[in-house]
């Protein structure tokens, strides 16, 4: 299982928008056979981007491309080279040798590629002395200076990450004020233009290569590997190619970096650890990453630490996530064979902190793509993407498998058979089984006479025999060995010879006395079998007919380089991978999906039809973001607005690969937003009293009104009205009005709610009072004392506002406010 902290932004659109990309788009050359998927945020700061070629137009070679591209601009993005070792010599011994993944690790980067040549190459063991080539300066320490034309295609930076690009650093440069540099073997752009050349090239032929990159406004970095050697998935690249790639990813001025096995992406995962981006020729060859003398690694932030503690378990074909959030959250996980993702869980709508989900339908030995969302209190989090590798092979034992074991000399003595009975051997007991002291060497489980605590003298040969059971189909089955020997072995299976490692080959016999011809190499293992030097092999097809379903039987013979070696290894973990049951196609776009013109409010439908291997999963974008939801071959917009004209593309992935449709563009023919005619008014009522607005507008089909800036539910007609207001109803009123091309929003109207009317009478003369009150919107009545129950009429006129003058003259009157 392997994860990869892939943090994600909304989806970038792909390399061809941009001003600097105007003059460009003249040099490179129409391939329908070279893809670029979007970029997708890894962390603050730093975006990643996939691209394939696969043979076609005059192209008969397969190619897969990682971009990390880091924005410079950002102030908490660092640049960091390999520093000084501690015994530091210039000139000889100027960093220590280690893996990209190591370098990432130890230096807490979040992610890092291989930079500059260096030597001697493949020559020391992890922490051994190196000398750089070319400029290279580590946090402001010159680790290696300019010292020859070779090697001077150089980048410098400074603390605040300004960049300078010189493509012959010879004479060298003054590195006053500079803070990171990196060198190349030879520039591979200049200006915007390509200046490589395949015939003559100091890296000739299809290679795995690495290659840095600036855009011509200085602000993005671009850091970009090819893999190679590994036919068919990639072959590797010419220089022209790799020039190409970085004129589509939007470099103006680039270097060629030290390739071939060193050749390494790495970023820092959702559980942060090392996670290889790329696939490297040298783990390809030989299970590990090379120990190499230059790195470039990059310091940013998270994207959001709300979601955290994300852990993965991973089988065949489902893999279970589990993580915790800062506070209670509803969730759910996109995942897929590719960052467009394409599969979603359903969503757990019980708000937790701590969750568990598990992925479903992934196909072992690939890798998947995955990226958690919650929601709490209304606010989207998205965590870092992640990736999950799912077994390749199913385990059948560990290393900490049983063993018997014997020392006897047992020439001329079937003890490899499946029938042989072992119970009289010593033992049993877990590997590894050892006489050995180098603390290094681990883990260690069994001690192998004659072992008191040390070592000395002890026997050429070993004798080893263990069980296992196979409960699947045998058929097509691979066997996966995984090994620490010291030195050599023969093994068996059910009793017939599978493999030798450093013995002499068929067809001489090994006997007991047998020497093994090889041991581990003193360099890079020390002579001893460490943690870091397995030996690693598979068998398939004739060499194991003989495993059966049921029970199995292991047998070991470990051999001693030398009759008076002093110590002795052995451990072995068994894996299995299932026989094939197809061939893998990579999607291949059939019918690409078209441009349309659409009249506004009508329906518009996008689609695209794909072969290759299924599961297909297909997701859609828009101007280079994806549409969520947008996963089937086609995409309809039901009723098309002026805002749904654009670009649209789909891109289409499985488990060996993703392919980007071209570009179809939406145009949305007529139709116009309505347009409000009467704006609704303020207005000012007493408590109790209604309350209405209304709008009136032409071309207009639908309305909603708010209230403080908050929809009113039910509130779509022209009008709204409030029967009885009340002090509550006081605020701003507004209407969005709103056809199938548009809406346009009204001004806002006030509602203000005054207390209920106060009539006041007051002396005015002898003959006459003045009556008065507080409130708009009444009518006057008056109701003499005759009357019982009063009955009350309207003052003529009527009176429907203050003041009122009244004589006070005649029989008495009361007086009351109606609405």
């Amino acid at each position: 299982m392997r994860t990869n902290s892939y943090p994600v932004f909304p989806a970038l659109s792909r390399v061809g928008i941009g001003s600097s990309l105007a003059l460009l788009l003249m040099v490179l050359s129409v391939r329908a056979d070279m893809t670029i998927g979007p970029w997708v945020p890894l962390f603050k700061g730093v975006e990643h981007a996939v691209a394939h070629m696969t043979p076609g137009n005059g192209d008969a070679n397969n190619q897969a491309v990682n971009v990390l591209r880091i924005d410079l601009t950002d102030p908490d993005i660092e640049l960091q080279t390999t520093p000084p070792r501690t015994n530091y010599v210039a000139g000889s011994a100027e960093t220590s040798a280690q893996t990209v993944s190591s370098f990432l690790a130890e230096n807490k980067a979040q992610v890092a590629v291989n930079a500059n040549f260096y030597s001697p190459v493949d020559a020391v063991g992890a922490g051994g002395a190196l000398k750089v080539t070319g400029l290279h300066i580590s946090r402001g320490f010159v680790v290696s200076s300019q010292e020859t034309l070779t090697d001077s295609a150089a980048f410098l930076f400074t603390t605040n990450n300004q960049v300078t690009f010189i493509p012959t650093n010879f004479p060298p440069t003054n590195v006053t004020g500079i803070y990171t540099a990196v060198s190349g073997r030879y520039p591979l752009l200049i200006g915007g233009q390509s200046v490589a050349n395949d015939r003559t090239s100091l890296i000739p032929g299809l290679q795995p290569r690495t290659a840095y990159g600036v855009t011509q406004d200085r602000r993005y970095l671009l850091l970009m590997t090819i893999d190679g050697r590994q036919s068919p998935y990639s072959d590797g690249s010419l220089d022209s190619q790799t020039a190409e790639w970085l004129l589509r990813f939007g470099a103006w001025d680039a270097v060629n970096m030290d390739g071939g096995g060193s050749t390494t992406m790495v970023a820092e995962d959702c559980q942060g650890n090392p996670a290889e981006l790329n696939s490297s020729s040298y783990v390809a060859a030989y299970g590990r990453e090379r120990y190499i003398g230059s790195h470039l690694g990059i310091h940013a932030k998270p994207l959001s630490t709300f979601i955290s503690n994300i852990h993965v378990d991973s089988a065949g074909a489902s893999a279970t996530v589990t993580w915790v959030t800062e506070t209670p959250a509803t969730s759910l996980i996109e995942y897929g064979p590719s960052t467009a993702y394409g599969s979603t869980t359903p969503l757990d709508s019980n708000l937790d902190t701590s969750h568990q989900m598990t992925l479903g339908g992934l196909v072992p030995g690939t890798t998947n793509y995955f990226i958690i969302h919650a929601v709490a209190d209304g606010v989207e989090y998205t965590a870092a993407s992640c990736s999950v590798v799912t077994n390749t092979s199913i385990g059948i034992f560990p290393f900490s498998q049983v063993w018997r074991y014997q020392t006897n000399n047992l020439d001329g003595v079937a003890w490899t058979a499946s029938g042989y009975d072992d119970s009289h051997w010593m033992g049993q007991g877990p590997g590894l089984l050892y006489a050995e002291d180098n603390p290094n060497v681990a883990p260690k489980g069994t001690g192998l006479p004659p072992y008191n605590g040390g070592i000395g003298k002890i026997p050429i040969t070993y004798y080893f025999r263990t069980h296992f059971t196979f409960t699947n189909s045998t058929a097509g089955v691979t066997l996966s060995f995984s090994n620490y020997l010291d030195d050599g072995a023969v093994f068996y299976l059910n009793g017939v010879e599978i493999q030798r490692v450093r013995m002499p080959s068929a067809p001489q016999v090994i006997t007991n006395t047998t020497l093994a011809n090889g041991a581990n190499d003193k360099n890079a293992c020390g002579g001893d079998a460490i943690t870091t030097c397995p030996v690693l092999f598979t068998v398939s097809g004739s060499t194991i007919s003989g495993l059966v379903k049921g029970d199995n039987v292991l047998a070991v013979e470990l051999h001693n380089f030398n009759a008076g070696s002093p110590d002795a290894v052995f451990g072995t973990a068994l894996n299995y991978s299932p026989g094939p049951q197809e061939v893998l196609l990579a999607p291949i776009i059939m019918d690409q999906p078209a441009s349309i013109a659409v009249d506004a409010g009508k329906p518009a439908t996008f689609a695209a039809t794909a072969s290759g291997t299924d599961p297909l999963v297909y997701a859609w974008f828009f101007n280079g973001a994806r549409i969520p939801g947008a996963s089937s071959f086609t995409y309809t917009i039901p009723a098309v607005t002026p805002g749904n004209a654009g670009n649209y593309q789909v891109t289409v992935s499985n488990m060996v690969g993703v392919v980007t449709s071209q570009v179809a563009v939406l145009t949305v023919n007529g139709g116009t937003p309505p347009v409000i005619t009467q704006q609704p008014a303020s207005t000012t009522v007493v408590t109790g009293q209604p309350a209405s607005f209304a709008v009136s507008a032409t071309g207009a089909t639908g309305y909603l009104w708010y209230f403080n800036s908050g929809a009113i539910a039910g509130a779509t007609a022209p009008g709204y009205s409030i029967p009885a207001a009340a002090a509550g109803n006081a605020g701003d009123y507004k209407v969005v009005v709103s056809n199938t091309s548009g809406s346009v929003t009204s001004v806002v109207a006030h509602l203000t709610v005054t207390g209920p009317p106060k009539l006041t009478l007051t002396p005015s003369t002898a003959e006459k009072s003045i009556l008065s009150w507080t409130g708009t919107g009444f009518i006057l009545q008056q109701s003499g004392l005759e009357s019982k129950p009063p009955v009350w009429v309207d003052v003529p006129g009527p009176v429907v506002a203050a003041p009122y003058t009244v004589t006070n003259s005649g029989p008495y009157r009361f007086f009351r406010l109606r609405n």
